[in-house]
């Protein structure tokens, strides 16, 4: 079993149609954002909760619908690295 499936289970979301559900509940209003300036051509930030875990967004500035954030990953971990830059808000 992928590591991946294993948090998701764990979270309780055992269907693979649950993964937008665990991510979404790592992105939620007030969670901290972080950002990885090391690469500041390829951006990637962090969205923390603490209690679910992080998700790992790139932006993408020529998406489908315009820019945009795609998701590269989501885990149970609670550290994220880089400076902190503000927080999820609603539209």
């Amino acid at each position: 079993m992928a590591t991946a499936q294993k948090e998701t289970i764990s979270a309780g979301f055992d269907a693979e149609s649950d993964v937008v559900h665990y991510v979404a509940s790592i992105i939620v209003p007030g969670a901290p954002i972080y950002c990885e300036f090391t690469r500041m051509r390829d951006t990637r930030l962090t969205v923390v909760r603490s209690s679910t875990g992080m998700a790992i967004l790139q932006h993408q500035p020529h998406g489908q619908i315009g820019p945009c954030y795609s998701i590269v990953t989501a885990y149970s971990g609670k550290n994220p690295h880089g400076t902190r830059i503000g927080k999820v808000e609603v539209p």
